[in-house]
């Protein structure tokens, strides 16, 4: 199996690697019938059982930042690919439609990463009225751009967990490059 590492006797055996998905679009749905929908909640927002139905979701793979204390660019890869904004609101509005899915957190390792496409993915949200609350990951860097924020809460953002591994200048500079405790 291309990508699976293991042990045969004492010894690492590491099989080539495997080829990374480039084409997210031409992914069917999930199953999100297969899981007990009722049975998850979200840590970091208001939930109203009975009302609600939360899941989370991926809609890229991959990290350029390639930061030393993070795993996702050895595992996902450096290059980042993702759904198109159209494929991302289409899952959205499937998940809403066929399961009653309300709210939603994008484990995208950086779902800001495109800004671009994040202003694509809540214009869309907005133009089809789809009722949805989500969350997602970021960094400073990524949320510099002030029309983003607002255009995020429009379109039903209520959380955006930052990776801010520390304040200390020294420890800063040796684990994000280009990061300072001012941003």
């Amino acid at each position: 199996l291309p990508g699976l590492v293991y042990r045969e006797g004492g010894d690492v055996v590491r099989n080539t690697s495997r080829d990374l998905r480039r084409n997210f679009d031409a992914q069917p749905h999930l199953p999100y019938e297969l899981l007990e929908l009722d049975a998850y909640r979200p840590w970091a927002w208001n939930f109203r059982p009975g009302r609600d139905r939360f899941v989370a979701t991926v809609t890229g793979k991959g990290c350029p930042l390639a930061c030393e204390f993070c795993d996702i660019s050895k595992t996902e890869g450096v290059t980042y690919r993702r759904m198109s904004y159209t494929r991302v609101v289409d899952e959205l509005a499937h998940m809403n439609a066929t399961h009653g899915i309300n709210q939603i957190e994008f484990y995208d390792p950086l779902f800001t990463l495109d800004t671009q496409r994040v202003f694509d993915v809540c214009a869309e949200i907005v133009r089809r009225g789809l009722r949805v609350t989500w969350g997602c990951s970021s960094t400073i860097h990524k949320m510099r751009n002030a029309e983003l924020a607002p255009r995020m809460y429009e379109a039903g953002c209520r959380n955006i967990f930052f990776g801010i591994e520390s304040g200390n200048r020294d420890i800063m500079a040796n684990i994000k490059a280009g990061m300072t405790p001012e941003m």
